[in-house]
Formats: C-alpha cells, sequence, structure tokens
C-alpha cells in the first residue's frame, strides 16, 4: 500500500497527463463488463512474462480455444512467437515502457486490450483492436464517468500489470 501510494504521488502529474490524452479515444472503446462475460464463472489462464513461460508456452496450445488465455502486454511477443494468440491482452503502465511490447506484434486487431486510462497513449491511442475500460478505484477520474456511462468494475490494480491482470479475472 506504501508503494502504491508512493508511486502515485511520484508519477501523478504524468498519470494525469495520460489520462487526459487518453479521454479521446473512449469514444471508440468499450467497457470492461462488455467483455468480462467471457471469462465469467469459468477458468482461465494468466499468461505473465519470466522464466516459467519460456519452459511452459509449449503447454498452452492445448488451452488455445477451450480456455480463455489472458496476456499481460510483457508476454505478448512471448506468446505469439510460440504461435500463441491470446484471448485478451492486459495494459495498465503509465510510464511508456509497455508501447515496446507490442512492437512488430502482428494480427493485433484481433486481440481485444484491457486497458486502464493511465496507460501511456502510445499503447492506447494506435491500437488496432478492440479496446475495453477497465475502471479502477481512482474516484476523482472515474467517478464522473460513471455519472454518463454505469458503474465500473472499481478494481484495484496494483503497481504491476501482472497484479493488474490478477485483480481483473478474480473479479
Amino acid at each position: 500500500m506504501t508503494a502504491e501510494m508512493l508511486t502515485s504521488i511520484q508519477r501523478g502529474p504524468l498519470f494525469q497527463s495520460n489520462i487526459l490524452a487518453n479521454l479521446s479515444s473512449l469514444g471508440e472503446a468499450f467497457l470492461f463488463r462488455d467483455i468480462g462475460s467471457m471469462i465469467a464463472n469459468r477458468p482461465a489462464i494468466m499468461v505473465s512474462a519470466g522464466p516459467s513461460l519460456n519452459r511452459n508456452v509449449h503447454k498452452l496450445h492445448r488451452a488455445k480455444g477451450r480456455i480463455p488465455i489472458i496476456s499481460v502486454d510483457t508476454s505478448l511477443r512471448i506468446l505469439q512467437k510460440h504461435g500463441i494468440t491470446p484471448d485478451l491482452v492486459v495494459s495498465i503502465d503509465g510510464l511508456g515502457l509497455s508501447a515496446k511490447h507490442f512492437e512488430g506484434v502482428i494480427n493485433l486487431e484481433k486481440i481485444p486490450l484491457a486497458f486502464d486510462l493511465e496507460v501511456t497513449p502510445s499503447v492506447l491511442k494506435p491500437y488496432p483492436g478492440p479496446c475495453f475500460l477497465v475502471g479502477n478505484k481512482k474516484p476523482m477520474v472515474y467517478s464522473w464517468l460513471e455519472d454518463a456511462i454505469g458503474p465500473l468494475e472499481g478494481l484495484t490494480k496494483g503497481l504491476t500489470v501482472a497484479q493488474a491482470a490478477y485483480l481483473l479475472l478474480a473479479y
């Protein structure tokens, strides 16, 4: 909790700038509740980057088409390298680092993106596939949106995209 608060304080101006830049993309976006039924009340596989992914990526071929595969942005290229297209990719990074994870990835138009308004605009604006806004616990930003579009998820996203994807799936 302390680390999350410190990050919010230190990066607050950048996050607010990203939110303002991303507001224009909301007209093109859907709400997470519109895609949530894909994974509601079913098991799903969350794929995050790391040594275990490299050792076990081949096992995902058996799950494809039967169990939804949810990828964090950092594992997207690894999955594609092994011929696996996830059913959803999650991106929340506001620092701009995540944009590189989408470079060179083909068929993004077929992979829905779940995003937070704080995500770097260099991910959201050019994203060719369907985009789904995930509501988090940022009351000042999201409360006025809820007046217009109805209640959002109110998720705590944590500090990493893996935490956010896990909390999204748990929700």
